[in-house]
């Protein structure tokens, strides 16, 4: 068995608390638009909880490149924000560039990672090349980076945008790990979702997951990202 030479880490449920996240993209959301629209902050958070919810699951993601679909998200997204708020629908490209920035806000000043992320994303960089596998778009995955101080430990910073791909597919990993130029078996792929993981490993992959199952299913299973190194290292022996 070949050794590891490459991590792919998810960002929501290992770097990020899904919870906490929830619980405050209204309020960056809201501080956003007020900065760049005006009004009251609390406004738009109230506009964001009453149309967000309804547009997300009408949304489909498409199986290969499911950018165009994201974009048609963000525009309809940003026109909901405006129209509830009474004001003037902005056009598709000024929307466009909305969306992504507050998007970009949003994962730069987010509070909602958690506690051991960072030390424990520098003390596998001593050994490993690091590399994302996320749903996230690439900006929001360097936004994050950015915010935890640990965006120069990563090489390809992997979201559906630069795979062309979405992330539940196994082309997703097939063109994670050729863009990174690391062969499957010699990559580990840590996600909070089991599903991902059996895509990861019907590719070669080994496979870690966050959070609780059958330890017999994946190579390693931790209960947070903090265990992962003292972890990963009894795999390699």
């Amino acid at each position: 068995m070949c050794a590891v030479r490459a991590i792919f880490l998810d960002l929501d449920g290992v770097l990020l608390d899904p919870v906490r996240v929830v619980a405050e993209w209204e309020r960056l959301v809201g501080d956003f638009f007020a900065r760049r629209i005006g009004g009251a902050p609390a406004r738009w958070a109230l506009a964001n909880r009453r149309v967000y919810g309804p547009l997300l699951a009408a949304h489909v993601q498409p199986l290969e490149d499911p950018l165009p679909a994201e974009m048609d998200l963000g525009v309809a997204w940003v026109r909901a924000l405006c129209e509830d708020l009474g004001r003037p629908s902005p056009s598709r490209s000024c929307a466009l560039t909305l969306w992504r920035a507050a998007e970009v806000h949003v994962c730069a000043h987010t509070t909602a990672t958690f506690e051991g992320a960072r030390p424990v994303i520098e003390a596998l960089r001593e050994g490993y090349e690091l590399h994302t596998a996320s749903g996230n778009c690439s900006w929001r995955v360097d936004a994050l980076l950015g915010r935890l101080g640990v965006l120069q430990h990563f090489e390809v910073r992997f979201g559906p945008d630069r795979a062309r791909a979405a992330k539940h597919t196994l082309e997703f990993y097939r063109r994670a790990f050729t863009a990174a130029r690391v062969r499957p078996e010699e990559a580990l792929v840590v996600d909070d979702n089991a599903h991902q993981l059996d895509l990861a490993r019907a590719l070669g992959a080994r496979t870690a997951l966050v959070g609780v199952a059958d330890p017999g299913a994946f190579d390693l299973v931790v209960t947070s990202i903090e265990e992962l190194p003292q972890r990963l290292a009894t795999l390699e022996r």
